[in-house]
């Protein structure tokens, strides 16, 4: 078992780009009441007042001892992480986005909702972060959205036609990835922005079949999509354009199947 000189060490490893530290610290504290400074430690460095390096290192922690130990009875959580979302530091607030998405899995009943209203209510100069929260849910533990799909999928096409490219390329990873779990829920959806949506949507529903495509077990629906690509080359916008391909030679290499009838209309669209 490793003890609380070992565990403060290995604080010195977390960061935004490898949580595994973070996750190792939150099983040994949820598991050992022993432990519980260490829980004080990580409110505290998330604190409003501390380092922003402190304050990563906190939030990541909290964030995965979120996932594991509910802590919706926790008042000051998302008080603390919207503490964080108003830092001045990039990776701080980044940081806070994978703190709630991880606490969100921890009881997303309770969460979820919370979420999306965060993203409905932002400014766009935050509404990345929240968004960034959903894709970090998606990305870990899409299982516990399965009660939420539809909501999810609403709030995701309502901002496909977001101005900001890097708000619509977190929806567009959001979509794909969603995409390729629950893709009866949300083929009709995707299906319909791609043929009759403005331009902005068609770019990034176009760009979310890269995150699908090579993932998606159910053929027969990856096939209505990939269709509704090979129609997107007659649009004008490069953009639009750009991302069909994309998707599309996504599909070839790892779904070569489902595009064998429509194999000429994407080499076509190719040169």
């Amino acid at each position: 078992m490793i003890n609380e000189g070992a565990a403060s060490q290995l604080l010195g490893f977390v960061n935004i780009k490898s949580t595994g530290a973070a996750a190792c610290l939150a099983i040994v504290v949820a598991s050992n009441k022993s432990f519980a400074s260490m829980l004080n430690q990580f409110w505290t460095m998330s604190a409003p007042q501390s380092k922003p390096n402190h304050q990563i290192v906190g939030a990541l922690c909290l964030g995965e001892y979120g996932k594991i130990v509910d802590l919706s009875k926790e008042a000051k959580i998302i008080q603390t992480v919207q503490g964080l979302f108003q830092s001045s530091e990039d990776n701080v607030r980044i940081a806070a986005s994978i703190c709630l998405g991880n606490v969100a899995i921890g009881n997303p009943d309770f969460f979820l909702d919370k979420v999306f209203n965060l993203v409905d209510q932002s400014k766009d100069a935050q509404k990345y972060l929240f968004l960034n929260t959903i894709r970090e849910i998606i990305i870990h533990d899409c299982n516990c959205l399965q009660m939420y799909i539809g909501q999810l999928s609403d709030l995701l096409m309502k901002h496909s036609t977001q101005q900001d490219e890097l708000i619509r390329s977190t929806v567009a990873e959001s979509l794909g990835r969603l995409f390729a779990v629950y893709p009866t829920e949300l083929c009709e959806a995707i299906d319909g922005g791609l043929k009759s949506g403005p331009a902005l949507m068609k770019a990034t529903l176009a760009k979310s079949v890269k995150y699908s495509g090579a993932k998606c077990q159910d053929q027969l629906m990856l096939k209505v999509i990939s269709e509704g690509l090979v129609m997107l080359k007659a649009q004008q916008e490069p953009e639009v354009k750009k991302n069909a391909l994309d998707g599309l030679t996504t599909v070839v290499h790892a779904n070569w199947v489902v595009l064998k009838d429509m194999i000429g209309d994407v080499e076509a669209f190719a040169h």
